[in-house]
């Protein structure tokens, strides 16, 4: 599996570029029936929605016609990667500036109001990361908040829906038993910076937990190869992650390329 790239700004790939172009589309599509506002639905509660009918942000139940629960994503200016959620009701931004969510008003350069629309692969629905904190919006403990994730938590995964084509969760809406699992632990060393880290353990973890149906307890890394360019930067690193769970271990070749168009290319694969 080959994954590209990190920018200096954060995650662009042509997966997310790809999506932005779709997001472009359906907000053209519900356009046409004169509101082009969204309601952002959970996947593992999904008769819950983003809202702020009680004054604050929360997902729960909510009622179709609710302006609260009704959002305008919007793209920020010169970086196509990037959306801003305001709300329709108040027309506040979501923002995490005082690293907990909150509605308000917001300053154009504040990255903590901007927001990385990731697809899942294979389903009609997307994640949600914060740009400054590179955390994501879930509910796996009941509540809405920012925080790092697992790769199959439905907790974590959103779909962006028109406001005019929101039906009740009826019998049949798919709904997942998974419960809150504790955060993997980490040791020895890796070149990797703490948000490279983060993206180069979600695709370990994809892999690892395809494969055996189970979730990491223990990562350890090392680092088997590294150059340098003449600044001192790291040119090319190659790494082993050896991750453990469920009684089962497996060892995958990490090796980190900077990409043609900037950022850095993660390659991983199960060491023979």
């Amino acid at each position: 599996m080959t994954y590209a790239s990190r920018t200096a700004m954060g995650m662009t790939t042509p997966t997310a570029l790809s999506w932005a172009c779709m997001l472009c589309m359906l907000l053209a599509s519900s356009a046409v029936l004169a509101d082009d506002s969204l309601h952002i639905l959970n996947r593992w509660k999904p008769n819950q929605a983003l809202h702020v009918e009680g004054g604050g942000i929360s997902s729960g139940e909510f009622q179709p016609e609710w302006r609260s629960a009704r959002w305008w994503i919007d793209p920020v200016p010169g970086a196509d990667a990037y959306v801003r959620l305001r709300n329709r009701d108040s027309w506040q931004y979501l923002h995490a500036e005082r690293r907990h969510l909150e509605m308000g008003e917001i300053q154009p350069g504040w990255w903590s109001a901007m927001w990385i629309i990731e697809p899942v692969q294979g389903a009609e629905f997307v994640r949600l990361r914060n740009r400054w904190l590179q955390t994501y919006l879930h509910v796996e403990q009941g509540r809405l908040e920012l925080g790092e994730i697992r790769p199959g938590w439905w907790s974590a995964q959103w779909r962006l829906q028109p406001a005019t084509d929101v039906r009740p969760a009826g019998p049949g809406t798919e709904r997942s038993d998974e419960r809150p699992r504790s955060a993997p632990q980490f040791s020895g060393k890796t070149t990797a910076d703490h948000q490279l880290r983060q993206d180069v353990y979600f695709h370990v973890a994809l892999a690892f937990e395809s494969s055996f149906n189970c979730p990491i307890e223990r990562v350890h890394m090392a680092v088997d190869e590294v150059e340098h360019d003449g600044a001192g930067n790291v040119r090319y690193a190659e790494e082993t992650w050896t991750v453990r769970g469920c009684g089962r271990s497996e060892s995958y070749g990490v090796q980190l390329n900077p990409a043609r168009r900037g950022g850095v290319d993660i390659s991983v694969k199960v060491r023979q």
